[in-house]
Parts: C-alpha cells; sequence; structure tokens
C-alpha cells in the first residue's frame, strides 16, 4: 500500500478502518457545493457540515444520515504504530523521524522543559513540512540532528 494515499478513517466512534485512495474512491464536488463519492462502486451524496482541522474530525451528512468522522493520514499512522501516542508515550526517551526527510527548523534547546503537544522541530518530507510534536512533558536531553540535516525514517532526532 503506497504510504501517501493511506489513511484511517473512524464513523461514529466505530473501529477505525483503513482506506487506499486509489481502490475505488472518487470525491467530485457539485454545483450545489456538496459532494458525490463513489467508494467501491456505490454512490453516496456527502455534505460538508462541519470540519476540524486540527482534531482532524468532520461531521457530515451521508446518504441523509448526520455521522462523526475521525480522519487519521499516513503520518498520523506513522506516529501511532511507533507508539508516540499510546500511553506508553510516557516511557518514550526520544523522538525518532516518522519518514525520512530534512530537518528545516530546531524549536527547542538541551535542557528546555516542554508541555506535551509543544512543537519541538519541523522535518520537511515529500515537500510538505511536518512539526513534530512532544508526545507528553518531557525535558530535552539531547539534540541530535542539525539544521537542513537529511535524516532517515527512525532516525533519533531528540534524546530525553
Amino acid at each position: 500500500m503506497k504510504e501517501s494515499n493511506r489513511f484511517r478513517v473512524s464513523v461514529d466512534g466505530g473501529s477505525p478502518i483503513e482506506v487506499e485512495l486509489a481502490q475505488g474512491i472518487d470525491l467530485r464536488q457539485k454545483v450545489d457545493g456538496n459532494y458525490s463519492l463513489i467508494y467501491n462502486s456505490k454512490s453516496y451524496d456527502v455534505e460538508l457540515i462541519k470540519v476540524d482541522l486540527e482534531t482532524k474530525s468532520l461531521d457530515l451528512v451521508l446518504n441523509g444520515v448526520k455521522h462523526t468522522c475521525q480522519i487519521s493520514t499516513a503520518l498520523d499512522i506513522t506516529i501511532q504504530e511507533m507508539g508516540l501516542l499510546t500511553a506508553q508515550s510516557a516511557k518514550v526517551k526520544e523522538i525518532k523521524a516518522p519518514m525520512p526527510g530534512k530537518v528545516l527548523q530546531i524549536l527547542v534547546k538541551n535542557g528546555d522543559d516542554v508541555k506535551g503537544g509543544d512543537s519541538l522541530l519541523i522535518l520537511e518530507a515529500m515537500k510538505m513540512e511536518n512539526v513534530i510534536k512532544a508526545p507528553h512533558d518531557l525535558n530535552v536531553k539531547d539534540i541530535k540532528v542539525v539544521l537542513n540535516q537529511a535524516v532517515e525514517k527512525g532516525a533519533v532526532l531528540i534524546k530525553l
């Protein structure tokens, strides 16, 4: 499965399903501003009610029934698979690159105390800037990268 086309979607709090854009999904905006979705050869009318980019959730009406959806991008999936979003994240001793890229900005320095969710550095990957955030409250022990450094997936960026 091509990672950049991989998504997980959870509808109304249900179990997430994996979706790949190439597998029979066609989404087109109609003249009235709503959307027509074709998925696995079935057609759906979609009206977007609310989109929250911060929480990656959206409220929509699908064929007349209201739903709340949670979207996980390929990056979200990779971060989750690395264990950075679980209760085990409190045990994380280092921040690793979730994908290959280039270090654009380092937003902390050795010795800094940061809160969970604070931005640590910005990694450019596939022409997109990805903000790497603290998984929990932590102290920056050792920054292992420098500006403009190319890193591979899994490379240690910061020791905690």
